[in-house]
């Protein structure tokens, strides 16, 4: 029992692991049957001169023939004859090509079957990205809920809440007072970057050492982002990555923009995150005093299965 438990294990292993790489392995089988069926009906191409060659002898024999016996041989005989050599000459083509069109038929239908697959694993992951999505966006609305803001930038920013902190705050007259508020501290370098972020610097295609051209650039490239969003209902980020001069990531295939002005949870318009003042080095940028600036983009995340 125990040798056969150990083989039905090895083949639920080997059956798992099959179903698991079978777009690959069918990707293969598709392509060696497209290249073996090609190769195969080049060579099968040679044999055809022989059977064309004997197909245009055979009418040259009927022809003869009602040529030599006149009104004894009928055009209704002819016909059929001619009719027969047609019929076996196509038949004989058609047994000449048909291992070629069998393997190129496989090929395709590999192709298909992989593409399907793979289409249907993408349609599930999505799935489950949202799904994952939407319970971080839940968990951050009750973090809010239950301990406010600042509890919740402490912990999405891996800093701290420093406790009645003296802060300077203008009163609505205008005068200074300092006061004591809980304040976030941020530990060491801020972790809201998203994974999207790029920087604009001399790696960009479009990037130039003039800190005042760089700003008009992207503020027209984002207006730009903006029209488009507006006239298509949708902008993927690797569309705005192309306008900056980036390379393309996977993510910017799948993520973006969707415009939508009767959904609340969207913001329907592209921020490159130039005017975030929180940071001092974007404050350093619109200034003029720095060419280099670090973008965020406010993708509305996934939008591949919504448009």
């Amino acid at each position: 029992m125990s040798l056969l438990q150990n083989i039905a294990r090895g083949a639920k292993k080997v059956k798992f692991k099959t179903v698991k790489k079978s777009p690959e392995i069918l990707m293969v089988v598709g392509a060696v049957s497209v290249v073996g069926g090609t190769v195969l009906a080049c060579r099968q191409t040679l044999k055809c001169d022989d059977i064309l060659e004997e197909h245009k002898e055979k009418l040259r024999r009927i022809d003869d023939v009602a040529e030599e016996y006149g009104e004894e041989y009928s055009d209704f005989d002819r016909r059929k004859d001619v009719t027969a050599v047609y019929v076996g000459t196509i038949g004989r083509m058609a047994k000449t090509y048909i291992v070629p069109a069998a393997l190129i038929g496989v090929g395709i239908t590999s192709f298909v079957l992989a593409k399907n697959i793979t289409h249907k694993r993408y349609i599930a992951a999505l799935t489950a990205l949202n799904g994952v999505t939407e319970a971080f966006h839940n968990y951050r609305e009750r973090v809010r809920e239950a301990f406010g803001l600042d509890t919740d930038k402490a912990m999405l920013t891996g800093g701290h809440i420093e406790k009645k902190v003296p802060v300077v705050v203008t009163d609505d007259e205008g005068n200074e007072k300092v006061v004591k508020q809980d304040t976030v501290v941020i530990d060491g370098e801020p972790h809201d970057i998203s994974i999207y972020a790029r920087f604009f610097d001399a790696s960009c295609t479009q990037w130039e050492k003039n800190a005042e051209y760089n700003l008009n650039f992207l503020k027209n490239q984002e207006r730009y982002a903006n029209d488009l969003l507006k006239t298509r209902g949708h902008l993927f980020l690797n569309e705005v990555y192309d306008m900056l001069g980036f390379d393309h990531s996977q993510a910017g295939s799948l993520v973006g923009w969707i415009y939508d002005e009767t959904n609340p949870d969207i913001d329907n318009y592209v921020d490159f995150g130039i005017y975030d003042m929180t940071r001092t080095p974007n404050r350093n940028f619109v200034n003029g005093f720095e060419p280099v600036i670090l973008l965020d983009f406010n993708v509305d995340g996934v939008i591949w299965d919504k448009i």
